[in-house]
């Protein structure tokens, strides 16, 4: 699975923070399919469609799905 952000300020959002490196090993562990190390996770509601992955304890990315490719359009604070 590929994984692709929407615009340039998730990099701007990440550079800030200072937590680069810890979002590249999680998109090469999602793209290497290990989504459990990255802690892959489809919200709720489910028909939504928006899942979120790990980056550190305090960061999440949210993405949609669309043609087998993850589309990052959010980092969050997870507190």
């Amino acid at each position: 699975m590929k994984i692709v952000e929407k615009d340039a300020s998730i990099l701007k959002y990440l550079k800030k923070r200072n937590i680069v490196k810890l979002y590249i090993k999680a998109k090469l562990y999602l793209e290497a399919d290990l989504t459990e190390n990255a802690n892959l996770k489809l919200l709720k509601p489910k028909s939504s469609l928006i899942f979120s992955f790990r980056i550190t304890k305090e960061h999440r990315a949210l993405a949609v799905k669309e043609n087998d490719v993850l589309i990052v359009f959010e980092i969050s604070d997870y507190q």
